[in-house]
């Protein structure tokens, strides 16, 4: 009965922070809904604060964010902890993500400035590559220019590299968790770094993507694949085969 009803209440994921042997909920991937609701009852509160920000502002916070949320990672890879274990600091920390969907209301006030601002600036955009999986725009922001006039097909061009770039790099990481094959096969120290940085890229790199997809141009990769009919009903059903996908494993390898 307890597990039934604090899973229809969604408590579980915030209970452990009381009681860490309180049950988890039915389907054990249910913490993200236990999460994700009482991150949108704060939501009325948060969206005003942060539209007050400037888009520089704006652009520091996202980058301090993404290094926020790295801290529970790096604790437990200091810690040498088991993935089960790894998994239960995560989920018995709900406020652990809070810092991720904050950084995804600012990349939503980001593109609706873009979309209806003629002054908006990001003074991350021109930064491509290196800077997409690991945002350094915090330390050496160039300075705003009043005076410049904001160019939307340039914009598009620079975000239709990123999307690309990011979703190539995604796709290597799936492809590496798979199949077990790396590109970086060939240097076993590259290699070691790469397999404990890919955990840490997925944050920046899918909020590339997701803001990319509004801003690319049409010639984008990433955008036409990912916009395809297929895709899109994949999409619409990801989040139900996420709740289920465990028992799924679970039941054709007994």
């Amino acid at each position: 009965v307890l597990v039934t009803v604090s899973t229809v209440l969604s408590v579980n994921s915030w209970w452990y922070v009381f009681d860490p042997n309180f049950p988890a909920p039915i389907a054990p991937f249910g913490w993200t809904i236990n999460t994700l609701l009482f991150f949108y009852l704060v939501f009325p509160v948060l969206l005003p604060r942060l539209k007050m920000l400037s888009d520089v502002n704006i652009s520091r916070l996202l980058v301090i964010l993404y290094y926020v949320q790295l801290v529970p990672f790096v604790y437990i890879w200091n810690l040498q902890k088991t993935p089960v274990e790894s998994h239960r600091i995560v989920t018995d920390n709900p406020f652990s993500r809070l810092p991720v969907f904050i950084m995804g209301m600012l990349g939503g006030i980001q593109t609706q400035r873009w979309e209806e601002n003629q002054e908006f600036q990001d003074p991350n955009e021109e930064r491509l590559f290196f800077h997409d999986f690991i945002p350094w725009g915090l330390f050496t922001f160039p300075s705003p220019r009043p005076d410049k006039q904001f160019d939307k097909e340039k914009s598009r061009f620079l975000w239709k590299i990123r999307t690309d770039f990011s979703f190539f790099l995604l796709l290597h990481v799936w492809i590496k968790i798979s199949l077990n094959y790396s590109i970086f096969s060939f240097s076993p120290i590259i290699s070691e770094f790469a397999d404990k940085y890919d955990q840490l890229t997925y944050v920046h790199i899918m909020l590339n993507i997701i803001i990319g997809l509004t801003r690319a141009s049409d010639s984008s990769i990433s955008k036409w694949t990912l916009s395809s009919w297929p895709f899109q009903k994949l999409g619409a059903a990801s989040f139900s085969l996420y709740m289920i996908h465990f028992q799924g494993r679970v039941y054709w390898s007994s």
